[in-house]
């Protein structure tokens, strides 16, 4: 059977249908935008399943309107299906050695910085077992590399994880020492030196991190202590 026989973005579809099965409250209008659902426990379903970037202008809207729980998949185990570009036709399959992470969505999140601390914003990190259906139509003896991405397909979820709070976002990072640099973040967390920075930027502005003294020429981090909550209580107290 050909991968023609799957729907067009079947991975967002299907987790649009898991947290919302009710196909009447999809597609719903907040504002001017059409959102993906309305969230069962309340408030604004959004599946993200590309780039995050166009969600600088669709967040604003969407938290006027009030609760937003963004969904964020993240592929854990991945299976790789390389198709023929003319038939469709599925001539391997393999599992994907890298196991996927949180961390692994930092250069996407650096583009929502402002909106992190917002508190009607839920972040689900979803943790899924899928297949990865890609042409092989790039270049090299395999036609691998620069290869196209055709399609993703959900097999199973592994974990769900939903973060609105500095304890949260710390409560996805990897075992680290008490105090670290980039580099031993980079080689536990298993990222790109891009995505390292992306991750301290994402988790500092989180407030799940904050910067120590330096290690020779090398900036330290550690786990944050709370703060949102007792500025919550402080504000309660003097109103």
């Amino acid at each position: 059977m050909g991968i023609g026989t799957l729907g067009e973005k079947s991975l967002h579809r299907e987790l649009k249908y898991l947290y919302q099965p009710d196909p009447a409250r999809h597609e719903v209008r907040v504002g001017r935008l059409i959102a993906d659902a309305q969230d069962p426990e309340g408030g604004v379903l959004e599946v993200q399943t590309g780039h995050f970037f166009a969600l600088k202008k669709r967040l604003p809207v969407y938290l006027q309107a009030g609760r937003v729980r963004l969904v964020c998949p993240v592929a854990e185990r991945k299976w790789l299906c390389w198709l023929d570009p003319e038939t469709g036709e599925v001539l391997s399959r393999r599992r994907s050695p890298k196991r996927g992470t949180p961390l692994d969505l930092s250069r996407e999140l650096v583009h929502i910085l402002p909106f992190l601390r917002e508190k009607n914003l839920v972040f689900s990190f979803i943790l899924l077992e899928v297949e990865e259906y890609r042409l092989q139509n790039g270049w090299g003896r395999d036609g691998k590399r620069g290869s196209v991405r055709y399609e993703r397909k959900l097999l199973q979820v592994i974990d769900r994880r939903d973060v609105s709070t500095p304890e949260g976002w710390a409560s996805l990072l990897p075992n680290l020492p008490p105090v670290f640099t980039a580099k031993e973040l980079q080689k536990t967390a298993r990222l790109s030196p891009a995505g390292t920075s992306a991750c301290l930027r994402v988790w500092q502005q989180a407030g799940a991190l904050e910067r120590g003294e330096n290690r020779g020429r090398a900036y330290t981090y550690r786990i944050a202590s709370p703060r949102w909550e007792s500025e919550e209580l402080c504000g309660s107290q003097t109103d």
